[in-house]
C-alpha cells in the first residue's frame, strides 16, 4: 500500500476523496422468497461472480432480477460506466459496467458523472485494497461502509492526463501480460515434460519381452489403509510431535509440510497402529486417486489418513523406485482400470496388490532413480525461476500502479486544464445528477409487504438455550436462502450479540 501526500502530487493534481468524484451507493438484494423478484432482464451481480473475473468490464452476473424487484429492496440500477468496488466477502473487487446493471449489498458502487474517467478509477481502485480494508471495520466480518468508501483518498489529475495515465497503463500491462503468458505456458510445459521423463525411463521394462521383470505388489511388499481421527477428536491447534499427513499434503514424490496438520498424544494413540514410515511407498485411494510418493525422514512415523494407504516391508525394490513406477504412465493405467467408477471412486487395497511392477536388480532401480532425480533436479531450478519471474510480473504491475497514480509515469502538459475547474464541473454534475434522481424517485411504486414465516437472528437466539454456531443461526433464520442479508442483520445486533470463541468456531448469543 502505497500513501500519498498532497505536497507530493503534481502541481496540476489535487487529493481529493472518492466521494467527491462521484455518488457513492450501495447496493441491496430482492427476497429470495418472492418469485416475481426473479429471473427478470437486469442484471444482478454479487462479490462471488467476480471471483477469478479478469475482465475490466462486466456485462451480467449468474442472475437477473426484475423491475419489480428492483423497486422492492434496497438495490439500485447502476448507469453504463459505474464502477463496482466490492465492499466484503472480500474487500476489493473491482469492475466497470458496461451495461445498466445491479448489485446486491457486498458492494459500494460509485456513480460517475459526465467529466469523470472510470477507466481511471478502476486503475486506482484496482491498486487501493489494502487502502480500502484498512478503512473497513467490523467484528464478525470486516466491512468497508458506503461513508468510509466515500473518504478513501483519490488523487485526481486533469483528464487529459488521465487518459494519457490509462494508455500507458495499458500498453505495459500488456506487455507484462504477454510475459505472464509466456511463463505459465512454460509451467505446463514442466509439466508435461515430467510424465515424459518417466516415460522415457521405464518404457524399456514395459515391453513384452520384459515381461520377466513384472512382479504384482502382493509379492513384494504389504498394503494397509490408514486411518480416519476416532469420533470426537480434531486436529491440534499448535504443533506437536503426531502429523497428521493427509492426501492433499502428497507433493512431488513427498510431502509438503506448509499445511500440515498435527494431533494429539491421545488422538495418536488410539490410532498408532496407523502410521507410515520412511521406508514405506503411499498413495492416494479416494480423492484425487493415484498420487504416490516417500516419507521425508523426519515425518517417519506419521499417522496417515484413511484415504491413502501404505506399501511397506518391501522385498528387492527400493521404495522411490516404487513411487516413481506408480506416477508413470504404465503405473497410472493400472490404477485407472483398478478405481471403482463410483460418484465417490475409490482404489480398494486388494486391487492395489495386483498392481504389476516392473523388478529389475537393486543396482539397475538405483541409477533409474538417479535419472529420475537429475532431470527433476533441473525441472525444479527452471520452474522456481519461473515462480520468481511470475512474482517479478506483479511486483512490476504495483510500481506501474504507484507511479500512475503519484504522477511519475507520464509527462505532465502545460496546456492541460486546471483540475480545480475539473473539481469543480464534477460537484455541479454530482449535483444536478442527485436532483434527477430525487424527481426519479417521487414517481416509483410503493413498496409491497411481504409476511415472512421463519424468525430473525434475535427471536432465534432469544430462544436459544446455549450459544449457537452462526451457521446454524443461519440456516433457521428468514435469510436462510440469502446470506448477505444474513450477514447484514447481524451487523445491526453486534452491540447486542456475544461472541464466545471454542477452538476454531464461533458461536453467539444474546447479552444479557
Amino acid at each position: 500500500m502505497f500513501k500519498i501526500e498532497n505536497n507530493s502530487l503534481p502541481k496540476k493534481w489535487v487529493l481529493t476523496t472518492i466521494g467527491e468524484i462521484g455518488i457513492v451507493v450501495s447496493g441491496g438484494t430482492p427476497s429470495t422468497r418472492q418469485p416475481d423478484f426473479w429471473g427478470g432482464d437486469i442484471p444482478w451481480i454479487t462479490p462471488a461472480d467476480l471471483s477469478n473475473y479478469k475482465d475490466k468490464y462486466i456485462q451480467k452476473g449468474r442472475r437477473n432480477i426484475t423491475k419489480v424487484g428492483l423497486d422492492n429492496s434496497s438495490a439500485k440500477l447502476l448507469p453504463k460506466g459505474s464502477v463496482m468496488f466490492s465492499s466484503r466477502a472480500p474487500i476489493g473487487y473491482t469492475v466497470i459496467a458496461k451495461n445498466e446493471i445491479a448489485t446486491n449489498q457486498g458492494f459500494k458502487n460509485l456513480i460517475l458523472t459526465e467529466s469523470a474517467y472510470s477507466d481511471y478509477v478502476y486503475y486506482y481502485l484496482q491498486s487501493s485494497k489494502q487502502l480500502a480494508e484498512s478503512f473497513a471495520s467490523g467484528t464478525t466480518f470486516m466491512e468497508l461502509s458506503a461513508t468510509k468508501f466515500s473518504q478513501i483518498p483519490f488523487p485526481l489529475p486533469p483528464l487529459a492526463e488521465q487518459q494519457r495515465i490509462v494508455e500507458k497503463i495499458e500498453e505495459l500491462f500488456s506487455e507484462l501480460d504477454k510475459a505472464q503468458e509466456s511463463l505459465l505456458n512454460a509451467q505446463k510445459q514442466l509439466e508435461i515434460y515430467r510424465q515424459v521423463v518417466l516415460k522415457d525411463v521405464f518404457e524399456c521394462y514395459f515391453e513384452n519381452k520384459n515381461s520377466k521383470y513384472l512382479k504384482q505388489i502382493s509379492e513384494i511388499g504389504e498394503v494397509k489403509g490408514g486411518k480416519r481421527l476416532p469420533k470426537g477428536h480434531r486436529y491440534s491447534e499448535v504443533v506437536t510431535n503426531f502429523p497428521y499427513i493427509r492426501v492433499v499434503d502428497f507433493q512431488n514424490f513427498s510431502v509438503n509440510q506448509n499445511q500440515l496438520k498435527y494431533i494429539l498424544e491421545s488422538t495418536h494413540f488410539e490410532i498408532s497402529n496407523y502410521t507410515i514410515s520412511k521406508e514405506d511407498v503411499y498413495i492416494s485411494i479416494a480423492g484425487t486417486i493415484g498420487l504416490a510418493g516417500t516419507i521425508p525422514a523426519y515425518l517417519d512415523n506419521s499417522n496417515l489418513t484413511e484415504n491413502a494407504a501404505k506399501i511397506s516391508n518391501l522385498k528387492g525394490i527400493n521404495n522411490k523406485f516404487l513411487a516413481f513406477c506408480l506416477n508413470s504412465d504404465f503405473g497410472k493405467k493400472q490404477i485407472a482400470n483398478r478405481t471403482r467408477a463410483t460418484s465417490q471412486p475409490k482404489l480398494a487395497l486388494y486391487h492395489i496388490k495386483t498392481i504389476k511392477i516392473p523388478l529389475p536388480s537393486l543396482k539397475t532401480q538405483l541409477e533409474i532413480n538417479n535419472q529420475i532425480e537429475y532431470r527433476y533436479a533441473l525441472m525444479e531450478n527452471l520452474e522456481n525461476s519461473i515462480n520468481q519471474n511470475l512474482k517479478r510480473i506483479e511486483i512490476f504491475r504495483q510500481v506501474i500502479l504507484q507511479k500512475a497514480f503519484t504522477g511519475k509515469l507520464v509527462p505532465q502538459h502545460e496546456n492541460d486544464e486546471s483540475t480545480s475547474i475539473l473539481l469543480q464541473q464534477l460537484r455541479e454534475e454530482k449535483k444536478n445528477y442527485q436532483i434527477l434522481q430525487k424527481e426519479i424517485a417521487k414517481s416509483k411504486p410503493r413498496k409491497l409487504v411481504f409476511m415472512e414465516s421463519n424468525k430473525t437472528i434475535k427471536e432465534i437466539l432469544k430462544e436459544a438455550t446455549e450459544p449457537m454456531e452462526a451457521k446454524d443461526i443461519w440456516q433457521r433464520s428468514i435469510h436462510q436462502n440469502n446470506i448477505e442479508m444474513f450477514y447484514d442483520e447481524l451487523k445491526k445486533l453486534s452491540k447486542e450479540i456475544e461472541e464466545k470463541r471454542e477452538g476454531k468456531i464461533s458461536k453467539l448469543s444474546l447479552k444479557k
